[in-house]
């Protein structure tokens, strides 16, 4: 017997074309079973089964003879009719259950474009109380090493596609001692575990064979590979637990998709109330008074926003959450029933819509057990607006823990802060106050006085040293909404990130990798600086943390962090990887180029520590055109062999193309290239992973292209830089007497120039 993919046959897709790529086609062989088989896993009462057969052929030697069996009872031979592709086959009926159909065709190639099965509404009833509800979809997922792109959250991503080169697979990188998990965030009653194997190499699929299947700590079930067989189901009985284990030591782990079937929650979780922003493009008008916290439903209070054009609205929270219901306020005086028919949605989840009750202004929608996401949407669908006055979104508290546990808590509000030359109404302080209202005609937000080249930056003080994962921030909404653009964020000497701005997107996320800092600042010296709101997201550290945090052990489930009040599965697992505390060496180094224009545009423009990427401002070097065969090359000599972590570099934020294809040099090893990918992006990061160097040289070959350099950053772990400098000793001439056999006229008499480090 033959059992081919059902991927193609079971697609939605009715084309019967062959060459759409919608079709099965088996390898007819005389004497053999010839045949296409589903299993659905369950036994349902079919009422009918719908069969599209190929419709590009002259003749009908494809369908004639074909026979159909419900479970392995024949209920049809198919006699071919004229023009007809599509053929509908009754059931027995009379409560007859089976979870297998089967079509057989033993005198020709079998050709299928679609198979639609129709079970009574009863018998599906009967089977989803039975096993209960598809859990896992979304559901945060880890595994123990990663296989190229194919991550562990591709195993529920809810595309059942099991042909592994479709990239909706996951797989581990390792031969052996391998696993998988999926986490719920509460205790749940686990009744039936899918999971979906591969199906386009029998020899690849085989690797599953002998895979074990865990809820938490209890023994659900193993594999036992078989050829014709490629959904494995395990009958878990209600055991108890918050995620799903599979572990696979003796071979790579990959697996297509795991559905996890639950029939009840254990225990109701107290719900906490989380605020979103605005980091995706948003509708309407003041998008950001729908989260500001204040549930007055008159529009004439201006804390509602109208949405339209296109009629929708949608915030972004900090992190995943499970969401365990929405609460939409809207306007009580005026465009009565507007609402009616708008959807809420949780990520791709629909959790439920808005009638058009009259004289009601709240409604109260739950989410689906189980519906994890970061974003929150409104859409409304029968009407051209609407007034949106609040949007309350209630996430389970171990789901905010864990969210917290992952990037921490907010450590800016209410810290010291210092901006240059500001407007005294409009201070910085008002960055860190927790009020994240963007209107600055209210008095909400800081400014700058002046506009470009004036070195304007924004600063907080952090109570202590800290690991730094994320960076929201929160622009003025009410006018000025570009004045941020190219503004850059740092921790410490650490460059995060940038803001690009968008027309509507009313806050920014930055992404810092766990860098650690003491401060962070917003720099900006092309534009004012208009902040309303800033919050840095992180942990304290002790000055003298370890910065790799390994217990040195090597077992898989361990996240190295034996405090991890989480347990071996732990969110913080999914943590930025951590670089501990790094200093940018470059300023301090000499500079050289290959050639550079007459304009003044030396080499050292790239050290001088101005990241304005403006070439108006003169803060950015020009090598001149290359050549064909005369590649231009900056370099720093850093004097001393030093661990590089990163190289930084600002290029032009016009003229992006010219960076295309450069290559970043720390010694003579290569740790990057540069490519121009859009007009937005003129920063770039460039790992070199602790390799060790004296030299810098970031090289040019774009021919009649020129290199433009603003700012180099070269970025090495504080106590590396630290350790060489002891080891070379302190400065001891700077600044001491000095004496010279005779002096020109015009320059110092007493020779102290020979001693300042600027001359």
């Amino acid at each position: 017997k033959q059992v081919v993919s059902t991927q193609s046959t079971g697609d939605g897709r009715t084309s019967g074309l062959v060459g759409t790529g919608t079709c099965t086609h088996t390898n007819f062989v005389a004497g053999k079973e010839n045949s296409w088989e589903i299993d659905l896993l369950r036994n349902y009462e079919i009422e009918r089964i719908v069969i599209h057969f190929r419709r590009d052929l002259s003749n009908s030697v494809h369908i004639e003879g074909t026979e159909v069996y419900y479970g392995d009872m024949l209920i049809a031979r198919l006699e071919a009719l004229p023009s007809t592709f599509v053929y509908t086959v009754k059931t027995p009926g009379s409560g007859m259950k089976a979870s297998k159909i089967k079509i057989v065709h033993n005198s020709y190639h079998l050709m299928l474009c679609e198979v639609e099965i129709l079970a009574t509404e009863r018998s599906i009833n009967e089977v989803n109380t039975s096993i209960g509800h598809l859990i896992s979809k979304g559901m945060p997922t880890d595994q123990s090493t990663t296989h190229s792109t194919y991550r562990s959250a591709l195993a529920v991503d809810g595309n059942m596609d099991q042909n592994f080169n479709a990239h909706s697979c996951s797989r581990t990188s390792a031969a052996a001692n391998n696993w998988w998990h999926v986490r719920f965030f509460r205790q749940v009653a686990v009744e039936e575990i899918r999971i979906y194997n591969r199906i386009d190499h029998n020899g690849e699929a085989a690797r599953l064979n002998t895979a074990k299947v865990y809820v938490d700590d209890v023994f659900c079930g193993q594999v036992y590979f078989q050829i014709a067989q490629h959904v494995y189901k395990f009958n878990c009985k209600g055991v108890v637990g918050e995620r799903v284990t599979i572990i696979q030591n003796n071979n790579y782990l990959q697996i297509c998709e795991v559905e996890v079937f639950a029939s009840s929650l254990i225990k109701e979780e107290q719900l906490v109330k989380v605020q979103g922003g605005f980091e995706v493009v948003a509708g309407g008008d003041a998008p950001y008074r729908a989260a500001d916290g204040k549930v007055n439903s008159h529009t004439g209070h201006h804390s509602c926003s109208t949405i339209y054009n296109p009629n929708y609205w949608e915030t972004s929270l900090i992190e995943n959450y499970v969401v365990n219901r929405v609460v939409v306020h809207v306007s009580y005086n005026q465009y009565y029933g507007e609402q009616d028919g708008a959807e809420v949605y949780v990520g791709d989840t629909l959790c439920g819509t808005l009638d058009g009750t009259p004289t009601k202004y709240v409604w109260e929608i739950g989410c689906p057990v189980g519906t994890y996401g970061s974003t929150v949407k409104l859409v409304g669908t029968k009407h051209q607006r609407m007034s949106v006055c609040e949007v309350e979104i209630l996430v389970t508290e171990s789901s905010y823990k864990a969210a917290e546990a992952r990037i921490g808590s907010n450590l800016s509000k209410g810290q010291r802060t210092e901006m240059s030359e500001f407007i005294a109404q409009f201070s910085p302080e008002l960055v860190v106050d927790g009020d994240r209202n963007q209107a600055y005609s209210q008095g909400k937000c800081a400014r700058n006085v002046h506009g470009a080249n004036r070195g304007n930056f924004w600063r907080v003080h952090l109570n202590k040293p800290s690991r730094i994962n994320q960076i929201h921030i929160y622009p003025r909404a009410d006018a000025e909404v570009t004045s941020n653009n190219f503004a850059k964020v740092y921790v410490g000497d650490v460059f995060c990130g940038e803001i690009v701005t968008m027309l509507n997107k009313l806050m920014y996320k930055i992404s810092c990798e766990g860098f650690i800092g003491a401060d962070v600042t917003i720099y900006h010296d092309d534009n004012v600086l208009n902040l309303c709101e800033v919050e840095v997201y992180g942990t304290e550290v002790d000055e003298n943390e370890d910065e790799d945090n390994d217990d040195g052990d090597d077992d898989p489930f361990d996240d190295d962090d034996d405090d991890d009040p989480f347990g071996p599965f732990s969110p913080l697992r999914n943590t930025p990887k951590k670089y501990g505390v790094l200093k940018n060496i470059a300023p301090e180094h000499n500079t050289y180029m290959t050639t550079w224009t007459t304009n003044g545009r030396v080499p050292g423009l790239a050290v001088d520590k101005k990241k304005n990427g403006n070439w108006g401002h003169g803060s950015c070097t020009d090598s001149g055109r290359t050549l064909a065969d005369a590649p231009q090359t900056w370099s720093l000599d850093l004097m001393y062999n030093y661990p590089i972590q990163r190289i930084v570099v600002h290029s032009l934020q016009r003229y992006m193309q010219h960076i295309n294809d450069t290559k970043v040099y720390a010694g003579s090893y290569q740790c990057g290239v540069m490519y121009y990918h859009s007009q937005k992006k003129h920063v770039y990061k460039i790992d070199c992973g602790g390799v060790i160097a004296n030299n810098i040289k970031i090289v040019h070959t774009n021919i009649n292209h020129h290199l433009y350099l603003c700012e180099v950053e070269v970025l090495v772990k504080t106590k590396d830089y630290n350790s060489i400098q002891s080891e070379l000793g302190a400065i001891i001439s700077q600044g001491k007497p000095t004496y010279q056999s005779s002096t020109q006229a015009g320059t110092a008499a007493t020779g102290e120039l020979t001693s300042d480090k600027t001359s």
